[in-house]
């Protein structure tokens, strides 16, 4: 039998249970707002995410879809919001989401840097 099946929320290899900053979350959506034709942006609640410093990352995850890698674009206390242009599958299904939906989420990772220790000129180039 095929867990995912049984459990819409069990993703192979990944337990729910898990509770570490690794560990998969559950949240569900709270606002949906469409920024352009194919950009939305999506505000869910939770603390570690709305955590994010600049320059890190968390993995989203899309039911039956693909886990894909987002930065957190807006927090507000523990609302933490990623902005999402409509490339491939994965984004196409977050496009669809509407409030209550769930998503799975991980994270914050990746190295982050402060705006306040820099002195001088300063460039920052950022990619994805």
């Amino acid at each position: 039998m095929n867990p995912s099946r049984s459990k819409p929320w069990a993703k192979p290899g990944i337990s729910s249970s898990i509770e570490g900053s690794d560990g998969l979350r559950v949240v569900r959506i709270k606002e949906v707002k469409s920024e352009t034709p194919t950009v939305k942006t999506l505000t869910f609640r939770d603390e570690r995410c709305a955590s994010s410093k600049p320059g890190q990352f968390t993995m989203v995850w899309v039911p039956g879809v693909d886990e894909v890698p987002m930065s957190v674009a807006l927090t507000r206390g523990s609302l933490a919001t990623i902005a999402v242009k409509k490339v491939g599958e994965a984004t196409q299904a977050l496009h669809s989401l509407k409030p209550g939906d769930k998503i799975g989420v991980r994270g914050p990772y990746g190295t982050y840097f402060s705006l306040r220790s820099l002195r001088g000129e300063t460039l920052i180039a950022a990619g994805g």
